[in-house]
């Protein structure tokens, strides 16, 4: 049928209002980017460790078993190691989730690290009643909100983790020796978390404990920003750029508040915005880089911390430009149709084991495993 059924005059308006709406946009995005400071950044060899973090997307990785609803929570790092890999059903959320941040090594450390309880990390969960533990406000949540602090969690772990017998000299900045940096999958910035944890709790720990007392430095890196497709156009054209295989671009607040319309100027994390030209020969290859805003004091630290994330970015498959150790953690997450029939075996064993013959028949019946969601890997580089 398609369109055979429909006036092709009201089609032909449609497009044209489409359009001239899109030539308006345009017209937005051809910003002046003159008063924008380009800073060249020669290309070096790695000189610290460089670690990176993704969570497959847990949303997607799920059992439909009625009356079960299950979902998977699976974290590796780019040395394909898993730190956090575990089922949380999502009914009778408030005790499940308190026992999942009980019972959790990983999570546990996470609030204690930043000195509050679980249920403060979020909005998303609410005290309804006296003496009632926490509910959340939408269960659809649930899971892409334990898969982002899972990764901080892990981020924490790596930033403070030394091996036997490793030594690292790091890079002396500024009296200070830089031993690693570690790359948040997506910005410094949540909408999930609550603004006292991404602004305050996060940038603190960050700060006292990551970095003054293991050496450790956060990066948060997207593969895409709406900020960086409103700037594209400008900075394709901008002879600085152009001349320079390797350069990057601070982004002021104020710019940024504008450009994302947020009237408010303030950001949503504790980064400080820059974009990073990883690639010589391909202009649109501008990587949207967060770093937390007290590096910003220091020059010098900015151009080594970027440096490095540079040098990550020198050979990469299979997205040029992009920092390898992300890359790296991105396949390590990756769950397979393999893993899927694993896990599915896994848990009719275990459910066999609790329920009577008769139950776990009748069980079976409603089974809903929904096997074409399970072939994916984490998001690549969310903003």
């Amino acid at each position: 049928m398609g369109l055979a059924n429909i006036d092709i005059r009201w089609i032909e308006e449609s497009a044209r209002k489409a359009a001239k709406h899109q030539l308006e946009v345009l017209s937005t995005l051809q910003c002046d980017v003159s008063h924008l400071e380009v800073i060249q950044l020669p290309p070096t060899a790695r000189q610290v460790p460089a670690c990176g973090v993704v969570a497959s997307d847990a949303g997607l990785v799920s059992i439909a078993l009625s009356p079960f609803h299950l979902e998977l929570l699976h974290v590796a790092d780019d040395l394909g190691r898993v730190h956090v890999c575990e089922f949380f059903p999502l009914t009778t959320l408030a005790n499940d989730l308190e026992e999942i941040f009980r019972s959790n090594k990983v999570l546990s450390e996470f609030v204690q690290r930043l000195e509050c309880q679980w249920h403060e990390l979020s909005e998303l969960w609410q005290t309804s009643k006296r003496h009632q533990p926490p509910m959340p406000r939408d269960v659809r949540l649930v899971a892409d909100t334990l898969r982002e602090i899972a990764e901080w969690a892990v981020l924490m772990e790596l930033a403070c983790e030394t091996h036997d017998g490793e030594h690292v000299t790091g890079i002396e900045v500024g009296g200070a020796q830089l031993r690693k940096v570690v790359m948040h999958d997506g910005m410094l910035r949540s909408v999930a978390l609550r603004n006292d944890v991404v602004q305050e709790r996060l940038p603190r720990w960050w700060r006292e404990v990551g970095w003054r007392e293991h050496g450790s430095i956060i990066v948060g890196v997207g593969k895409s920003s709406v900020l960086w497709h409103r700037l594209a156009l400008s900075l394709s054209l901008d002879s600085r750029v152009r001349g320079t295989d390797y350069c990057f671009i601070p982004i002021p607040a104020e710019v940024e508040a504008q450009l994302t319309r947020n009237p408010s100027g303030r950001r949503l994390g504790f980064g400080q915005l820059v974009l990073l030209k990883t690639r010589p020969e391909e202009l649109g290859m501008l990587l949207p880089i967060d770093l937390p805003e007290w590096v910003f004091a220091d020059p010098e630290l900015v151009k080594t911390v970027l440096s490095e994330v540079l040098a990550t970015c020198q050979t990469t498959f299979p997205t040029p430009g992009y920092p390898a150790p992300l890359g790296a953690a991105h396949e390590a997450s990756r769950l397979s149709d393999f893993d899927a029939t694993i896990v599915r075996d896994l848990l009719i064993q275990a459910l066999s084991k609790e329920l009577s013959t008769v139950e776990f028949e009748r069980m079976l019946r409603f089974w809903a495993f929904q096997r074409d969601k399970w072939p994916k890997t984490g998001r690549l580089g969310r903003d």
